[in-house]
């Protein structure tokens, strides 16, 4: 096999690599940071505000249950806060992380290509 033909393999292998930090940082899951993701998405994408149903509908992965359990646990770490009734927004911490995510995702791909001698 070829780099090529496992690419997703890497950007999962990756993906994993540049949550690591967050997740200890913060003691949130892999979902959780996903979650938080998600809600930036919808949130640059959509509209600042966010509610449960545009994550689930989004992400396509998580039922109701599991995005409130996710929402509560980001909230409780002061990355999203509450802007109405059901409705969530991004803090600027929460921003950060983000931001530090995708730097890490950018490190790790930097460095995967560098011993690998992989050219992008």
């Amino acid at each position: 096999m070829t780099i090529q033909s496992n690419h997703n393999i890497i950007t999962i292998f990756l993906r994993n690599k540049s949550f690591s930090a967050t997740r200890l940082q913060y003691k949130i899951s892999y979902n959780c940071i996903t979650c938080l993701l998600t809600c930036y998405l919808v949130s640059v994408y959509n509209r600042q505000e966010f509610t449960i149903s545009d994550i689930v509908s989004l992400s396509n992965m998580y039922s109701s249950k599991n995005v409130r359990h996710y929402i509560n646990r980001l909230m409780n770490c002061s990355l999203i806060t509450q802007a109405g009734l059901n409705k969530y927004k991004l803090t600027d911490l929460g921003l950060s992380v983000i931001r530090q995510v995708n730097d890490n995702y950018d490190l790790a791909l930097y460095n995967f290509c560098q011993k690998y001698n992989i050219t992008l």
